[in-house]
């Protein structure tokens, strides 16, 4: 209220975060006007609090983003303080999962939406996996009650959080058999199409297909008949009338061959995922898709070597 009172949060860091940002109180982000003012307390009391302050919030990259997963909050910190060390490095955007718990429940991934929110973060969500009451073969009709619940998840965060979402993913490396039931690209396109009409019926937020894994030979799409192969997926995601189904193709280039040159032959599964870019960019030519872009939606390599 322009300063005529004042909250008392008080937030603690703990010794090994004490470069954190502290965390705003309720009510203060990024659609907000507040004022803030500091004091620190120790065993002899609380100190004078400092001036009035009203937060700038950061500049921050329109293409770069940080992939966190469940997150994977480090032991210690809290999940405000998470965000806080995100929101920080400079990124603009959090890549997170958003599963569903069942299919009548649509807010599984509302606080950390609020979170990315409060801290000025685009969000690309991932909709992936099944409820864990699911189980066996994903049938027809299982995917129809997945996709309904992607559309009706799809509708309420755009409309709670407006501007926040940035994209969905659909699903994550479905061409990896670990994810997606023997990397099988004709289901997969059944369950991007269903998807995309349930979201699109909601929201013009774009569609990304699932990150792609590094696979195969990371070559082009018809050097092998190794689904598992990126370029090779998407080619036959294309066949089975994937076109039109996403606003962007999601790639994980994952390499730890060569993150400087890549040279030589394409080599084999994780080892240069990189390079399986330019084949997947050469498919979607072929396709007449060459205006849409590729998000690199996970990417990492080796920090060192045994």
């Amino acid at each position: 209220d322009g300063g005529a009172t004042w909250g008392s949060t008080l937030t603690s860091l703990m010794p090994g975060f004490t470069s954190s940002a502290f965390v705003l109180p309720t009510g203060c982000d990024t659609t907000s006007s507040c004022a803030v003012r500091l004091a620190a307390v120790n065993g002899a009391g609380r100190g004078a609090a400092s001036a009035a302050v009203t937060p700038t919030w950061r500049n921050a990259s329109s293409v770069l983003g940080i992939a966190t997963g469940t997150p994977y909050v480090v032991p210690g910190l809290d999940e405000d303080g998470y965000w806080n060390r995100v929101a920080a490095t400079g990124v603009g955007w959090v890549r997170m999962d958003c599963a569903p718990l069942s299919y009548t429940v649509s807010t599984s991934c509302d606080a950390r939406v609020a979170e990315a929110r409060r801290v000025g973060l685009h969000a690309l969500l991932t909709m992936a996996y099944r409820p864990s009451t699911s189980s066996g073969t994903f049938t027809a009709t299982e995917m129809q009650q997945w996709a309904t619940w992607a559309g009706q998840t799809a509708g309420h965060l755009t409309t709670t959080y407006p501007g926040t979402v940035g994209g969905f993913e659909i699903w994550n490396e479905p061409n990896h058999p670990d994810w997606w039931a023997n990397a099988d690209p004709v289901t997969y396109t059944a369950l991007l199409a269903k998807a995309a009409f349930a979201i699109r019926s909601v929201t013009s937020v774009p569609i990304v297909t699932g990150g792609l894994a590094p696979g195969g030979v990371n070559g082009p799409a018809g050097a092998t008949t190794d689904v598992k192969n990126p370029a090779t997926f998407i080619a036959r995601v294309y066949a089975a009338g994937g076109r039109g189904l996403f606003d962007a193709i999601g790639v994980h280039p994952h390499d730890t061959f060569s993150s400087t040159t890549n040279m030589g032959p394409p080599t084999v599964n994780w080892s240069s995922g990189f390079r399986s870019t330019h084949w997947v960019r050469q498919v979607m030519n072929a396709n007449g898709d060459g205006a849409r872009r590729i998000w690199a939606t996970e990417a990492g390599t080796a920090s060192c070597f045994a």
